[in-house]
């Protein structure tokens, strides 16, 4: 083998070597910056599957019917809560009330004696 074949093949080993070195480097920066991102790895094709998902989320968003059928729903939602509160209220008051009656219609006879109106 000649002086220039061997110069021609550690060239291409040397070239080889550098390849592999840079492809590894970059899969690992990759790896840390998708990592440092909040992105799992280990799994590439459920990363793909999110991706994916977040896409078809991001082009719902983009659609103003959807954008204003969820401002109706939190609507509804926020309604339903200050209904649902009111309810509550107004059983408690009439509960209060329920018993403060039959308080007063139970010691009513107490009252006109002390009172002196019987």
């Amino acid at each position: 083998m000649s002086e220039h074949d061997q110069q021609q093949q550690i060239r291409e080993s040397v070239e080889h070597i550098a390849e592999r070195a840079a492809q590894k480097a970059a899969e690992a920066t990759a790896i840390r910056v998708l990592t440092a991102l909040g992105i799992d790895t280990s799994d590439p094709i459920q990363t793909q599957a999110e991706f994916q998902a977040l896409r078809k989320v991001a082009k719902l968003l983009n659609d103003t019917d959807v954008v204003d059928d969820l401002a109706f729903v939190r609507r509804l939602r926020a309604a339903t809560e200050a209904a649902t509160r009111v309810t509550w209220t107004t059983i408690v008051k009439a509960l209060v009330t329920l018993a403060l009656g039959i308080f007063a219609i139970g010691t009513k006879d107490w009252w006109l004696t002390h009172i002196g109106l019987k």
